[in-house]
């Protein structure tokens, strides 16, 4: 009997430390990730109102083409939490959302259209469905498909690279623009004499047209938007004799309201 007691008052002393072990670790972790360097952020439940628009509703595109769209919310006072981002689109188009996930601090998205080789030449409409505090918005935007051809880019990137030195030279962090570029397309296809092109990087949105001419008209310009942002940032123009300089964005030629 002497010895089960002994035995039980060990028992008793190995679960007393155990108990007061586990409850000190919980009480350091929990200090730790609250007052640490990396304190963890209360996910925000979803109230308010929002509204949520596209940039411009309607873009030209081509059989294994391309296309950007770009969709922002825009938070009233109230607003918080996140809204949940998800589209409904012909396959063919080859859709897709580069973040699905907008709150107060990231508020652009954007939907990139690869049109499959065999895509039938019509129209097409991609539905963008947001959801917040259990509520759907819709937002609708339209692809017209034109039967047209890419051609070679050799042209459009020698244009790009006319800019490099003088680009770089007035802000360096444009040097990624002038790598191999992700994605590459016609921006309006079908048409002539000034060429129009889109260049996708990962950082990067980047437009160039140039004036299919002989010098002194062999005009070119540029214009740099940064990825998941509302607006381009930056443009310029480069005449026949090499002389560039910066413009203002609303000079850069655009077509069919995009």
């Amino acid at each position: 009997m002497k010895m089960e007691k002994k035995t039980c008052q060990i028992i008793d002393i190995i679960k007393s430390i155990f108990y007061k072990t586990s409850f000190l670790f919980l009480l350091v972790f929990t200090f730790w990730n609250c007052c640490g360097d990396n304190p963890i952020e209360p996910k925000q439940e979803d109230k308010g109102e929002y509204t949520i628009q596209a940039k411009y509703q309607s873009i030209r595109s081509y059989p294994e083409g391309g296309g950007i769209f770009i969709i922002s919310i825009i938070p009233q006072n109230d607003f918080a939490g996140t809204v949940k981002l998800r589209l409904e689109a012909d396959p063919a188009l080859k859709a897709s959302l580069k973040k699905s996930d907008l709150d107060n601090n990231n508020r652009v998205a954007e939907i990139i259209i690869s049109p499959d080789k065999n895509i039938e030449i019509n129209n097409y409409i991609i539905s963008i469905i947001a959801t917040h505090s259990g509520k759907e918005k819709r937002v609708q935007v339209e692809v017209e498909l034109f039967d047209w051809t890419q051609g070679g880019i050799e042209t459009a990137l020698i244009k790009r690279d006319e800019f490099k030195k003088w680009l770089v030279s007035q802000n360096s962090k444009y040097n990624s623009i002038f790598n191999q570029p992700d994605k590459f397309y016609h921006t309006y296809p079908q048409i002539l004499i000034v060429e129009h092109y889109t260049f996708l990087t990962d950082d990067y949105e980047v437009r160039i047209c140039y004036h299919v001419m002989v010098p002194p008209d062999d005009w070119s310009f540029i214009r740099i938007r940064k990825r998941n942002s509302l607006e381009a940032e930056f443009a310029a123009k480069r005449e026949s004799n090499g002389t560039i300089k910066s413009i203002p964005l609303t000079e850069y030629p655009t077509l069919f309201g995009y």
